[in-house]
């Protein structure tokens, strides 16, 4: 089959991009880029009747790059005139999608990385949504540790998060690495070498109300065989085991006991069994495997994907 990714797909730093990009080429699959921000409507749509792709897969139409109407239209026409279904995408911790009218028009199904909302955004949008966390890029084998990357403890990631920030701030006595990402220190595309080389990695966000929502952090790095100090999110048990992390919360005395089992101890064992757990659950290529399943109606609900995963 043939897809597109409209999004930023010539920012190297979208974790949906680099995950969608290699999951479909290894499923083999055609795969075509539109860069959402530096082409304007009529570009965008004369590239879509052009390629003529079974789908596209999108994440940026409500935030207002583009008028929305005018957009909505493009993708309202070409599937009428070539049959490109549209899948709408969204990763946020959000209890209220930035649009919350009826899309069915315009798209064919929606990819939600939660279950709390998950009715609740059907009813708005009027097509079906189906439960898609995020997941690992797909490795053959764990990386060797590199000498620039030989860090005791590194956070990736943006100083936005109110609560996040004020946190880590108060790690300042922990030796903590701040790498920001979507910057020039961005390292995702060393995650392979960043995950073998640093001792610990931290992973806090956003969102931990919202059952099975879980950020990119914990696929991206336990993925790529990491020492994850990791606050779980509600339901998270149901999809990555609590074995292959080190357990944390928003709290010093925590961190503190988990650094030092993981600056103290062996972690090896833990980390080749997290490279191996989320690789053959989690990848890019099995997580693609299962998007297709649902839009081509071999998997309809958001139960029986779970049981897949598991």
């Amino acid at each position: 089959m043939k897809f597109v990714i409209l999004g930023n797909t010539k920012l190297n730093y979208s974790w949906f991009v680099l995950t969608f990009r290699q999951g479909l080429l290894l499923n083999k699959h055609d795969v075509f880029e539109i860069d959402y921000r530096t082409n304007n409507v009529k570009q965008i749509k004369n590239k879509l009747m052009n390629l003529k792709a079974d789908y596209c897969f999108t994440h940026l139409t409500f935030h207002l790059i583009h008028p929305l109407k005018n957009i909505l239209n493009v993708f309202f026409d070409v599937n009428k005139k070539v049959g490109t279904k549209f899948i709408h995408v969204l990763c946020d911790a959000r209890h209220e999608p930035r649009y919350n009218s009826n899309i069915s028009g315009a798209f064919y199904a929606a990819l939600l990385n939660q279950t709390h909302n998950l009715e609740k955004f059907r009813k708005y949008w009027g097509i079906p949504v189906f439960f898609m966390p995020y997941c690992s890029m797909t490795y053959k084998e764990m990386a060797k540790p590199v000498n620039e990357l030989k860090y005791n403890f590194v956070f990736t990631g943006s100083m936005s998060h109110r609560k996040r920030t004020s946190f880590i701030k108060k790690l300042k006595n922990f030796d903590l690495k701040i790498i920001q990402t979507q910057s020039k220190q961005d390292l995702r595309h060393r995650t392979l070498e960043l995950a073998a080389s640093a001792k610990a990695i931290l992973s806090l966000c956003t969102g931990y109300e919202i059952t099975h929502y879980n950020e990119v952090r914990p696929w991206q790095y336990l993925g790529a065989g990491a020492c994850l100090l990791h606050k779980k999110f509600k339901g998270e048990d149901d999809l990555i085991p609590p074995e292959i992390y080190y357990e944390i919360d928003f709290d010093i005395k925590t961190v503190g006991e988990k650094l030092n089992l993981a600056l103290t101890k062996d972690t090896m064992p833990m980390r080749k069994k997290a490279f191996a757990f989320m690789q053959r659950y989690h990848s890019s290529k099995e997580r693609i495997k299962n998007v297709i399943a649902c839009l081509e109606g071999k998997q309809t609900t958001t139960k029986s994907f779970l049981k897949e995963l598991l």
